[in-house]
């Protein structure tokens, strides 16, 4: 499949979705031969609107988003998601969030989030303790925003309470480069070929006309 035809269905599929036809979106995505990572990723999320959770986690937990992907499989699977929020944190480097407009998806991955969905796999485990530590570390990375629900999760974990998961929103998906896409069509600078009759009766000369025979 040519870098062209991925880049059309691409836009096609993300037009699809933001139209909130995610059945064609998904046909679209998922008929892209050799999809990279962003379309797998937006495969994934597709298939999370249609709680397809086991097909999401198949696609999008072995791509290079796995950082962001993984706050929005909440899956019973407690210890694998511990790991898989470890592993997140571990890829944001110290770093409080990650922006990732610049690669065509308009979301923040917060640290602060990782480290709370981190407590809340660890307290669905028992693990009061880890969670309430992972809590506490969640404050150096907050935000103002964020600070209510850190908080309400403290107090939470002191009383061996669970708390709400931080998800992503599924709905949000990696697009294309705009200019690239209004650069698909191909430029006509040569333009088409006309036929000029000649303006004298029986001409059969063909060539450049300052070569023609003089009468």
């Amino acid at each position: 499949m040519s870098y062209v035809d991925t880049l059309r269905d691409w836009d096609n599929a993300a037009t699809c979705a933001d139209k909130k036809d995610f059945s064609e979106a998904l046909r679209i995505f998922s008929s892209i031969k050799e999809p990279n990572s962003k379309i797998c990723f937006n495969i994934g999320c597709l298939h999370l609107l249609n709680q397809d959770l086991d097909d999401a986690g198949k696609i999008c937990g072995l791509q290079y988003d796995a950082k962001v992907i993984k706050l929005i499989i909440p899956v019973q699977r407690y210890e694998e998601c511990l790991a898989d929020f470890q592993q997140a944190l571990q890829a944001l480097r110290g770093n409080q969030l990650i922006d990732y407009k610049a690669l065509g998806l308009r979301y923040k991955l917060y640290a602060c989030d990782v480290l709370y969905n981190a407590a809340l796999a660890e307290a669905q485990l028992g693990q009061w303790k880890k969670a309430h530590e992972n809590l506490v570390e969640a404050l150096n990375y907050k935000t103002e925003v964020k600070l209510n629900m850190i908080d309400k999760a403290l107090n939470a974990t002191l009383k061996e309470q669970l708390f709400k998961l931080v998800e992503f929103p599924t709905n949000v998906l990696f697009k294309p480069n705009k200019q690239c896409v209004s650069q698909l069509e191909e430029k006509d600078y040569l333009g088409k070929a006309k036929v000029v009759a000649s303006l004298i009766p029986q001409d059969d000369f063909s060539g450049f006309a300052p070569l023609q025979p003089q009468t």
